[in-house]
């Protein structure tokens, strides 16, 4: 007698095989929004950090941030001086982006980004978009 598996009994765990993919596939999209959210307002927290230090270098804070990937070096001001060796950017760029506001006459600014999932109004001193989505998240100097 042949001890094999029929045709029903693999379709069956074939098919509960696929349930579980697809239900943890589901499960792990809300992580992965989360991980992303954490991740912009970390680099928010660690640009608002650089920033303190070139105005403490410099004498103000600088009136734009590079691109993503860019140096930001204190220019004419502090000549010779890296304070950011990398321009983070937001992990879906670039449908959103983080945005830098320069305030008062470089005395203040607000740092901007969207976080996901969230249906927060959009900060005051931000612009309304951050890339292609709202902006509803914001950092700004102490």
């Amino acid at each position: 007698m042949n001890k094999a598996f029929t045709l029903i009994e693999l379709l069956v765990v074939i098919a509960i095989i696929g349930v579980l993919v697809t239900i943890s596939l589901f499960g792990l999209q809300g992580v992965r929004e989360i991980a992303r959210n954490e991740r912009r307002k970390t680099d928010l927290e660690m640009l608002r950090g650089q920033l303190e230090i070139f105005r403490s270098e410099c004498g103000l804070y600088p009136g734009g941030l590079p691109a993503t990937g860019g140096k930001l070096n204190g220019g004419n001001r502090c000549p010779g001086i890296t304070f950011i060796q990398s321009m983070p950017g937001d992990p879906q760029e670039p449908v959103r982006a983080y945005e830098y506001v320069g305030l008062t006459n470089k005395q203040e600014y607000a740092l901007c980004a969207s976080l996901e999932g969230s249906s927060d109004p959009v900060p005051k001193d931000c612009p309304t978009n951050c890339g292609n989505e709202r902006c509803n998240h914001s950092v700004r100097n102490p």
